[in-house]
C-alpha cells in the first residue's frame, strides 16, 4: 500500500521518447518493464491494459482512502479504462505475474504497463525529490503499433493561451502526478530510459 499527501503543486505529465523512430520490436515493452523493476525505480500496484490505446493515456490506480479522519487501505480502484477500447490483462500488486502477463500478450495491439509510481525511497530519486521538491506520481509506459499523436501544453506559459507542442511516438515513458518531475535529466531514470530509447530521447513536459 502507498499513502501519498495530497500535494498542492503544479500538475506535471512529463513525456519521454526516442529520439529515432524504430519499428515495433518484440519484446520492447517486456524489456522496458522489467528494467524498472530491477532498478528498483517503481512501486506500488501494477496494472497492463492491452487494446485501442491513446499516445498519452489516463490510466491510473488508487488503493487508499481517508476514512475517519485517517487514511486507510480499500480495495484497488482502477481508471481511465473504456471497456469498449480497453482490455486489463493484470491488475495487482505482484510484478512477477505482471511481467509473465506482458511477456504472453499477443503482438499487434497498443499496450500500456501502469506503475502508482516512482519509488522515491531509491537513494539517487529521493535526492533529486528533495532538491527539486518534486514529488512521485503515475508511471506509464506505452508501446503502440502504430505512431500517434499526443498534445504537450504549458498554462504557465506567458500570454493568453497556454503554450502548445504537438509531438508523435510509438514509445513512451510517462510520469503523470502532482508536482511530479519535470524532466529526467540528472536522476537515475536517464541512463535507464537511455538503454532502452537510445542517447538523448525526446522530453516534453504539460504542466496545468
Amino acid at each position: 500500500m502507498a499513502i501519498y499527501a495530497i500535494q498542492v503543486g503544479v500538475q506535471r505529465i512529463l513525456h519521454v521518447w526516442p529520439a529515432r523512430p524504430s519499428p515495433a520490436a518484440p519484446g520492447d515493452l517486456l524489456r522496458a518493464t522489467r528494467r524498472l523493476v530491477e532498478e528498483k525505480l517503481v512501486v506500488g500496484a501494477c496494472l497492463f491494459v492491452v487494446g485501442d490505446i491513446d499516445a498519452s493515456p489516463d490510466f491510473w490506480m488508487n488503493d487508499t482512502s481517508f476514512i475517519d479522519g485517517s487514511w486507510k487501505q480499500v480495495p484497488l480502484q482502477v481508471g481511465g479504462v473504456d471497456p469498449q477500447r480497453h482490455h486489463v490483462v493484470y491488475q495487482g500488486y505482484s510484478v512477477e505475474d505482471l511481467l509473465a502477463a506482458v511477456e504472453r500478450a499477443p503482438l499487434g495491439r497498443d499496450a500500456c504497463v501502469v506503475f502508482d509510481g516512482l519509488d522515491s525511497r531509491h537513494p539517487g530519486l529521493a535526492a533529486v525529490f528533495e532538491k527539486k521538491r518534486f514529488f512521485s506520481g503515475t508511471v506509464r509506459l506505452v508501446e503502440l503499433r502504430a505512431p500517434k499523436t499526443f498534445v504537450v501544453y504549458d498554462m504557465y506559459a506567458e500570454g493568453d493561451e497556454p503554450d502548445l507542442g504537438e509531438h508523435e511516438a510509438r514509445r513512451l515513458f510517462i510520469v503523470d502526478g502532482k508536482s511530479g518531475p519535470d524532466s529526467i535529466k540528472g536522476t537515475p531514470l536517464k541512463p535507464v530510459l537511455e538503454e532502452l530509447f537510445g542517447k538523448r530521447p525526446k522530453e516534453a513536459c504539460t504542466q496545468s
